[in-house]
């Protein structure tokens, strides 16, 4: 497969009202019309339909529902493939599902595998139990959500993936932890990483202040938006320059080879 050499990433940084689905689409829509040319890939924070408080979720849906048809629809329109997390079912099974919504009518999904005992996200939701990783424009794309960046052996690159995505609901109170947390997973697996995180209040009362980033494989950061602000994060990933930073510093193949438990 050809590689497009630049993957242009957007992270959508919004509020999400607790509960309210048309009103975060409505709030979505008008940012993704906004979307300058050549974006190929949109990221949004995580549960972006319902905000996250699994104490009080109600509005569910099932696989391939509603929602991702409204993804489907946009990404079609806009030529992008569209990402974010859902509160999906699927027989009796709920799941935080991170959804890819392609452009030419494909989906694929990952279900978050580290759920959030805090919040007490494991009595309500199922764990996933596999690892994927998906190939846009011959970018191979790893999915992880929120949590799951506390677990650095759950997204340990052998070599298998040039980008990270993180869509997350980080609390303001950890912000710190959720920064130096995306730049270490960049670092170590020498790959791009993105997390997108929202902002505002949930209905729980925890504030989020969002620090959405896009980091290059050095640490650096190629895109970001302040605290609390509402806006896109725009960052150009560069395949030339992933595979010179790895020739260069050939960390990965000296890294401890492990077989994952549980």
């Amino acid at each position: 497969m050809e590689v497009q050499e630049r993957l242009r990433v957007a992270l959508l940084q919004r509020n999400i009202i607790s509960g309210s689905v048309e009103a975060n689409y409505r709030g979505f829509e008008a940012m993704l019309a906004e979307l300058p040319e050549g974006v190929d890939l949109v990221l949004l924070p995580e549960m972006f339909t319902t905000g996250f408080n699994p104490a009080t979720l109600r509005q569910t849906e099932p696989h391939m529902g509603p929602t991702v048809q409204w993804m489907l629809a946009i990404a079609a329109e806009r030529q992008i493939l569209l990402c974010g997390t859902i509160p999906a079912t699927e027989g009796d099974r709920l799941y935080n599902r991170f959804y890819f919504a392609w452009p030419d009518g494909k989906v694929d999904w990952y279900d978050k595998r580290h759920l959030f005992a805090l919040a007490g996200e494991e009595r309500h939701f199922t764990p996933g139990h596999q690892q994927k990783v998906f190939t846009y424009l011959g970018w191979r794309i790893c999915p992880q959500v929120c949590y799951d960046i506390r677990f650095p052996e759950w997204s340990r690159n052998f070599g298998q993936y040039d980008l990270l995505l993180y869509p997350a609901s980080f609390p303001a109170a950890r912000d710190f932890s959720w920064t130096t947390l995306m730049a270490a997973r960049a670092i170590e697996n020498q790959a791009y990483t993105a997390g997108c995180n929202r902002t505002g209040l949930d209905d729980a009362g925890l504030s989020y202040r969002g620090s959405s980033q896009i980091i290059a494989p050095s640490g650096r950061i190629i895109g970001q938006l302040g605290a609390n602000a509402t806006g896109l994060v725009l960052g150009d990933c560069s395949m030339d320059y992933l595979q010179e930073h790895r020739a260069r510093y050939p960390f990965l193949r000296d890294a401890n080879r492990f077989t994952l438990q549980g």
